[in-house]
């Protein structure tokens, strides 16, 4: 009910965004074969990666930053907090909505776009398509990483959605480079501290992973049982932690 609820007030919105998406990607798909040589026989649906993460990325960030859009104004916020759904189902929701629902309409787009850009450049340049998927990403890091890479993105937005009710997704952007360089910062100071001189310049470390000197040993990487850990805690525990600080936030909201 809550969904049903939330979809009939903001249809007209979601509409819009799906359509700005789909129109995004034939916009891209059409550039792509304009820009297609009459020599390129060949296209290789690896070469479509970049501007498919470009544009997840991006719609993730500005649904998931708009969750709680509903808290900006005072009589949104009441009609908020009075429905009768638990904070629990609410926060579902609305992760539901901004996550779940995204991707399944983001990879339908992308399906459409990329079939239209097949369907152009095999009809009218007698183009060649490759569906050569073992090259979209590493062995190291399959499809499902991907995700989880992007539920992360999700999770960092949809818990800045509780503090920015307007003009959110810059503000969420901002404050989230903010965090990372202050993260890269300061690891730059630990390794100065640790190694001194012996750096090979002040800045050239790889944040909590590796050091490069000018010594005979030219990089000191992290043990691998520390890089694992680390690898556990931001794919099993951030995530997780910024939903629970989500659900206590929009608690603290009712509160107020």
């Amino acid at each position: 009910m809550y969904l049903r609820k939330e979809i009939s007030d903001n249809y007209k919105a979601y509409l819009l965004t799906i359509s700005l998406m789909l129109a995004a990607g034939i916009g891209f798909a059409l550039i792509a074969f304009f820009n297609l040589h009459q020599w390129e026989k060949e296209i290789s649906v690896s070469d479509m990666l970049p501007p498919y993460i470009i544009f997840f990325a991006l719609y993730i960030g500005l649904d998931a930053s708009r969750s709680f859009n509903a808290l900006a104004k005072t009589e949104r916020r009441m009609d908020f907090f009075l429905l009768p759904a638990s904070k629990f189902e609410k926060v579902l929701g609305q992760f539901l909505i901004t996550f779940v629902f995204v991707t399944i309409v983001f990879h339908l787009c992308a399906w459409i776009s990329f079939k239209t850009y097949q369907t152009l450049a095999v009809t009218y340049k007698d183009a060649v398509v490759v569906y050569d998927w073992h090259n979209m990403f590493h062995p190291k890091f399959t499809y499902f990483n991907f995700l989880q890479l992007m539920l992360g993105l999700h999770a960092a937005f949809f818990f800045g959605a509780t503090f920015f009710y307007k003009f959110s997704f810059p503000k969420i952007f901002f404050c989230l480079l903010i965090f990372l360089f202050g993260l890269w910062f300061l690891n730059i100071g630990i390794s100065n501290v640790l190694f001194g001189k012996s750096l090979h310049d002040w800045f050239t470390n790889i944040p909590f992973f590796a050091v490069f000197t000018n010594q005979e040993k030219f990089a000191y990487v992290v043990p691998e049982w520390l890089g694992r850990t680390n690898l556990f805690i931001a794919q099993f525990l951030l995530i997780p932690a910024l939903w629970v600080l989500s659900y206590f936030r929009i608690g603290d909201k009712e509160i107020q």
